[in-house]
């Protein structure tokens, strides 16, 4: 995806391929930061788009505490669903040492019926899982926090519908369940040096998924005889990644940030063909296994500064000098469709690069406040996953970047009474990453060349009486290709709405 998410500044995305993006309830949670366009210099590959930043909650180092919290939802064409959580804040010493512990359990209601299995509401989901905080604050100006984060996401049956069987049906001969599992370890060093605040990190992640897809259908249908045939790919990642920043006091004529970071990361992704019922004509139930194991690391140095020219305008730069390195190895084994023969192919690709960002504040009084911003946002390639044996799919998809340019104004009017937010862009996107299907059914990723992005967006809040908010908004865009993109036997031309984007 384009947008990174993060809890506590941590990053809970990978930087090319995802195993899954934790799905966290704010309970419990100080706030949440919405990011928009490209926060590479701050944030990284994962945030070509923009970024989104929990800040959990930090334990209370003087009193005991405890919040509980419910839900209850019925789904139209659907069934039940509901939420528990549960939050306990307990001080171990006064002023130095607090832990605090959040568990949560979400049921998300199924709306989908499976016909070809007989199963009605079959995509229901459950998310168990939670979090445990402790901070140890030894003495005034240093700060020590842990964070351990672990959820388990299963969904019984992908929702995906077939509209000519039906608004909320689907037909497969066996359910398409997934499973997603996250463990974050997260250690961090907030330190007063006097001139500066001293930040640092030390993160290790490992996540495990797997799924599970219908693929009777194979090549057409010619396989039909061996009926149901599952594709099957679990996965596992971990990763470790490191980060130091020193940040200038708030409110300085000068403020800056400045810092570094490094991070490793390998995947081993399998992918399974596998009928039972073709063991007796094969000897195995497996069609088709290919292995995939990727290694990567990323290493950056990043800053950014703010200077106050006069008391109305300031002028922001910053940027972000990156290096990554990729390897990949793909192991297919023997079998019926690729051979008595195990084959092994190895990839990899590097990138340096550099990506800034500059923007001009004026602010002639409390009320008015003009900005123009030009950024530059930037997202790893990588290797596909996907084995066709009947379809050539790339063995890698390259990185791609954009540049956002972009003209915004809050206005505060009628003595606050009014706040008018607006803000007119324009986005440039080169080797746009698009996921494309192979005639066997097979997902993978291709560079569609470039692609433009262009709007406006206005938010208007009133205030009439105290006691009443009344908000509205309105976005208009206009995204389309801006070279033609060729996809298997078919040509999307140049000026074709971005996929995903409505005008």
């Amino acid at each position: 995806g384009t947008t990174g998410y993060f809890i506590n500044d941590v990053p809970m995305t990978e930087p090319f391929y995802s195993g899954g993006i934790p799905d966290l309830d704010t309970f419990d949670v100080d706030n949440v930061a919405v990011l928009r366009g490209p926060q590479g210099t701050l944030f990284g590959s994962a945030s070509l788009g923009g970024a989104i930043n929990y800040q959990a909650r930090r334990p209370d180092l003087n009193s005991v505490d405890v919040h509980v919290h419910g839900t209850l939802e019925t789904v139209a064409h659907g069934d039940e669903g509901y939420s528990a959580n549960a939050m306990v804040n307990v001080p171990i010493v006064n002023d130095v040492l607090a832990v605090r512990g959040v568990l949560s359990h979400r049921s998300i209601a199924g709306f989908v019926d499976n016909i070809g299995t007989g199963d009605d509401n079959s995509n229901r989901t459950t998310i168990n899982g939670g979090r445990i905080q402790a901070t140890l604050k030894p003495a005034d100006g240093t700060d020590l926090n842990y964070l351990f984060l672990r959820q388990v996401e299963k969904t019984r049956d992908a929702g995906g519908v077939e509209p000519e069987l039906g608004t909320f049906e689907k037909s497969t001969l066996i359910a398409e369940p997934f499973r997603y599992e996250t463990n974050i370890h997260n250690l961090r060093l907030d330190q007063d040096v006097g001139f500066a605040t001293l930040i640092a990190t030390a993160t290790h992640r490992k996540k495990e998924f797997s799924g599970t897809q219908d693929f009777s259908t194979f090549a057409g249908g010619a396989l039909l005889a061996f009926a149901p045939i599952a594709f099957l790919e679990p996965g596992t990642i971990k990763g470790d990644s490191f980060e130091v920043r020193l940040a200038s006091p708030v409110g300085d004529r000068f403020e800056y940030i400045v810092g570094l970071f490094h991070d490793r990361t390998s995947e081993k992704i399998s992918n399974v063909l596998d009928a039972p019922a073709a063991a007796g004509v094969f000897g195995s139930s497996v069609l088709l296994e290919a292995l995939v194991d990727i290694n990567a690391k990323e290493s950056a140095l990043f800053g950014e500064g703010s200077f106050r020219v006069s008391d109305g305008f300031k002028i922001t730069a910053g940027g972000r000098l990156f290096h990554t390195e990729l390897d990949s190895t793909t192991t297919t084994g023997a079998g019926p469709f690729t051979g008595p023969v195990t084959t092994v192919e190895e990839g990899g690709s590097s990138e340096t690069g550099f990506s800034p960002k500059v923007a001009l504040t004026w602010t002639p009084n409390d009320d008015v406040m003009v900005y123009g911003l030009a950024s530059k946002g930037f997202r790893f390639g990588g290797p596909n996953i996907a084995n066709d044996p009947v379809f050539s799919i790339p063995s890698q998809f390259d990185s791609d970047s954009l540049w956002n340019y972009e003209l915004g104004t809050p206005l505060t009017l009628a003595d606050g009474q009014l706040l008018l937010d607006g803000t007119i862009y324009w986005v440039n996107w080169s080797d746009i990453q698009i996921t494309q299907r192979s005639p066997s059914g097979f997902t993978y990723t291709a560079n569609a060349g470039k692609a433009r992005n262009r709007g406006f967006e206005a938010g208007l809040t009133s205030r009439p009486v105290r006691d009443l908010t009344v908000q509205s908004s309105v976005t208009y865009l206009d995204g389309e290709l801006r070279r033609d993109f060729v996809t298997g036997a078919v040509v999307i031309p140049e000026g074709t709405t971005l996929p995903g984007a409505s005008k």
